[in-house]
């Protein structure tokens, strides 16, 4: 089940778009998500991951992540179940109306060494957010005439607390970095997505046999180095098609060598042709 919402405020043409989801979920890894807005998500549940760079984020029921449109990332559900959060996603200019050079938004933009995404909060708190996130929900759920601004100010109350508790969580981290043989196969495979890559070579480049290598990927990022490999290639799509870019373009500059196999490819990891997805927003 997914709720969602656009809020638009102060007549802008960007919309803060808001969706509650709570599906049954089976151990395994979501799709690399590729957004045009900062995004800030809500974990009503436990098991619920996600792993951004060499990162494995495990922050727990009432925690909240957020991530910049350039900090690619994905879910990762390490128990099977019923799981549920809840996202605001947030234009790239929204909050220079209110805080323009204030650090009020450094936990959302913060681009330093020692950058945390999530802010695992004390009990006290955690409480707080769950209140927060019960009251957007049933919102969500209403009729309400008032419920874009009764949304709005909930949001605040969120992106407040994260910037009082961001500092004191980077001091604190709590996710962990994977092995060097690991994120240097992921960080050659997103600097060369756009050529051949074999698994013999990139295990020749680590220095290892294929199979290890294979298994130690699987084991710290979840899914094999083919699937992440098509995930970065379809990320990428994804960024140039909302640029306007042809599908012809983006199959090539992507690391495709067949436009038949890319658009298949992409319809079946995001459910859209290309040209669907381009039209979604609008071009």
């Amino acid at each position: 089940m997914k709720t969602e919402k656009d809020i638009k405020l102060f007549n802008d043409n960007e919309l803060i778009s808001v969706a509650y989801t709570k599906e049954n979920f089976e151990t395994t890894d979501t799709d690399i998500a590729v957004y045009d807005k900062y995004k800030i998500s809500i974990l009503l549940s436990d098991g619920l991951n996600a792993v951004v760079g060499d990162k494995v984020i495990s922050s727990g029921k009432n925690s909240v992540l957020f991530f910049r449109p350039d900090e690619l990332h994905f879910g990762r559900v390490s128990r099977a179940g019923v799981h549920s959060y809840l996202d605001f996603l947030i234009p790239l200019s929204f909050f220079e109306k209110f805080y323009n050079g204030s650090e009020i938004i450094k936990f959302i933009t913060d681009k330093s060494e020692n950058r945390v995404n999530y802010i695992a909060f004390d009990m006290p708190h955690q409480k707080v957010i769950f209140e927060i996130a019960k009251d957007t929900t049933e919102i969500l759920k209403s009729n309400d005439k008032n419920s874009d601004m009764k949304i709005f100010s909930l949001m605040l109350r969120i992106v407040l607390l994260c910037s009082d508790f961001y500092e004191k969580q980077k001091h604190n981290p709590i996710d962990f970095q994977m092995p060097d043989i690991v994120t240097g196969t992921m960080m050659y495979i997103s600097e060369n997505y756009k050529d051949k890559l074999s698994l013999e070579k990139l295990a020749s480049m680590a220095n290892c046999s294929v199979t290890y290598l294979s298994r130690i990927f699987k084991q710290y990022v979840g899914i094999t180095i083919y699937n992440y490999i098509i995930a970065t290639r379809i990320g990428n799509a994804q960024i140039m098609l909302k640029k306007n870019a042809s599908v012809t373009e983006t199959c090539f500059a992507s690391g495709f060598d067949d436009c038949s196999n890319f658009i298949r490819t992409f319809k079946k990891i995001t459910g859209k042709t290309p040209l669907q997805f381009q039209k979604s927003f609008g071009l």
